[in-house]
């Protein structure tokens, strides 16, 4: 099993690259998601997109850094994951979006222990109501290799998360409420004000 911290977005609200921002804990966004994964015992490589290759490679080590695949055409947060399953095709990760930064240790520890109650599963999700949170989650080498598959053969019909999900046997944990605010995602200055 794998960390992989999600960066490659185009973070165009924020209007800056959110892996690289600093948070309150004097460290980037990036780095505190790798901290939070790595406390999971896991090696965590950081996935980009392929124009953020030069300026992550000044912070952090290139062999930490996973481009998405040329010749992708997924989009999205997919595009990220299936290009880390193409990196580490035997590993199930556990993937974390790096403006998650009120996510809590013990949120992804309950993610992680029913992984391993409940093997039977493709994907380990987080869900509050009807909405998904498939960017803090665990996805099985084997439930990826069924959208890589999908995708591969033109078969997915849509590149949103939700869709893949569709796609795969997930099991689905509630959000309970005081873990509510470790799912926001930081997409703008006046996200951040609000926290």
């Amino acid at each position: 099993m794998k960390g992989i911290v999600l960066c490659g977005g185009q973070s165009l609200r924020m209007g800056k690259d959110k892996g690289l921002l600093i948070g309150s804990k004097k460290i980037t966004w990036a780095q505190q998601a790798f901290s939070l994964l790595s406390k999971l015992d896991l090696e965590v490589a950081f996935s980009i997109n392929t124009h953020q290759f030069p300026t992550y490679k000044r912070v952090f080590f290139s062999h930490k850094l996973v481009p998405d695949k040329k010749g992708l055409t997924a989009k999205g947060p997919l595009t990220g994951i299936l290009s880390a399953h193409s990196a580490f095709p035997k590993e199930d990760l556990v993937v974390l979006a790096c403006d998650m930064i009120e996510m809590k240790l013990e949120v992804l520890m309950h993610m992680y222990n029913q992984y391993q109650v409940h093997p039977e599963y493709d994907a380990y999700v987080y869900k509050d109501k009807f909405m998904q949170e498939p960017l803090c989650a665990i996805y099985t080498a084997r439930g990826l290799k069924k959208i890589a598959d999908m995708h591969k053969n033109n078969l997915l019909e849509k590149f949103s998360m939700m869709y893949a999900l569709d796609q795969i046997n997930v099991m689905y944990m509630p959000i309970v409420p005081e873990n509510k605010k470790a799912f926001l995602n930081m997409n703008t200055v006046s996200d951040l004000q609000n926290v």
